[in-house]
This record gives C-alpha cells, sequence and structure tokens, in this order.
C-alpha cells in the first residue's frame, strides 16, 4: 500500500469518527433534554418520577462534556492559552503547537490509563449506578474518551491547516505531498 492510499484511508476513518462523533453528541444531548423534561412534568404534575433520571442525567451530562472535548480538540478549539502565539514567529509558534499538542496528548493517555484504573476498581468492588447497572460500564467513556482525545492531538500535528497563512505549513504539506507521488 502506498503513502498516498495510507493517508487517504487515515482520512477515510477519521471522517468516519467525526461523523460518530457529532451523531453521539446530539443523540445524548436529545436524550438529556427528554429525561430532563419528562422528569420536571412528572414531579410537578404528577407527584411522581423515575428513580434512576437524575443519576442518568448526571452519567449523560459526563457523557456531554467528554464528547464535547474530543470535538473541540478535533476542531483544535480546545481551551488554551494563547498569549506567545501573538509576539512569536510562525515557524516557531507552529514548534510550540506541535510541542503543546504533544504534551496534551500524553496528558490525555495518562488521564485515559488513570480512569482505566478507576473503572477497574468499580468492577473489583461491583459499584451500581443506578437501577442495577454496574458503574464500570458507564464509566467506559472516561478511558476511551481520553484516548479519543489524545488521537486527535496527535491527528492536529499532523492537520497544519490551524495556520491558515503559515507559508512553512504549506511547504511542508507541499514536500509532503511530492514525496507521496515518487
Amino acid at each position: 500500500m502506498s503513502l498516498k492510499a495510507l493517508i487517504q484511508k487515515l482520512k477515510q476513518c477519521e471522517a468516519i469518527l467525526s461523523r460518530i462523533e457529532n451523531a453521539l453528541i446530539i443523540i445524548i444531548l436529545f436524550a438529556t433534554m427528554f429525561i430532563a423534561v419528562t422528569q420536571i412534568v412528572l414531579r410537578n404534575g404528577f407527584s411522581s418520577g423515575f428513580s434512576w433520571a437524575d443519576p442518568a442525567l448526571k452519567m449523560l451530562v459526563l457523557y456531554i462534556t467528554i464528547i464535547g472535548s474530543i470535538i473541540a480538540t478535533r476542531e483544535n478549539k480546545h481551551l488554551s492559552i494563547d498569549v506567545l502565539s501573538k509576539f512569536l514567529p510562525q515557524k516557531v509558534n507552529l514548534l510550540v503547537q506541535k510541542f503543546t499538542n504533544v504534551f496534551a496528548a500524553l496528558i490525555c493517555l495518562c488521564m485515559s490509563y488513570y480512569s482505566l484504573q478507576l473503572l477497574l476498581l468499580s468492577k473489583q468492588f461491583e459499584d451500581v449506578a443506578f437501577n442495577g447497572i454496574p458503574l464500570w460500564i458507564l464509566q467506559i467513556i472516561l478511558p476511551l474518551g481520553f484516548l479519543l482525545m489524545a488521537i486527535r492531538f496527535v491527528i492536529n500535528n499532523f492537520n497544519q491547516s490551524h495556520l491558515p497563512d503559515s507559508e512553512f505549513a504549506l511547504s511542508s504539506l507541499k514536500s509532503v505531498e511530492q514525496g507521496a507521488k515518487e
């Protein structure tokens, strides 16, 4: 398989992953709103409600937060401190961004590892979230989410489109494309 074909396959996988992330956040957001509104109507109108609704809403908010963070990382719109980039030359700024992406990926990998440890502890102690659902099943979003964020930070290192006017970035992309053609 040539480098160009490999890059094309990776782009296709990334596009599919992006669609899945977008669909998941929409579905979970609507489920959250539906459960919350239903719970409010039941409590206020009928003095009843679902015993599982409040803990389920807390878990859904966690899922929205993690998936939203993955999407923000994908779009390179995550929280960042951008003081130096205004004063640095573009080549240096690009290197700083690459270092920051690698550092963030490493932090996300650490978070993924430790959240996996938390999940395993929850499984070992047989923690229950609500209605008999094991907590570890709901906690799966944590290690997977942080792992996906780490992958997105690595992808951001190869995707230099977030520096739109960078001659350095454009020349780097052209040299990679020319190398793929050969």
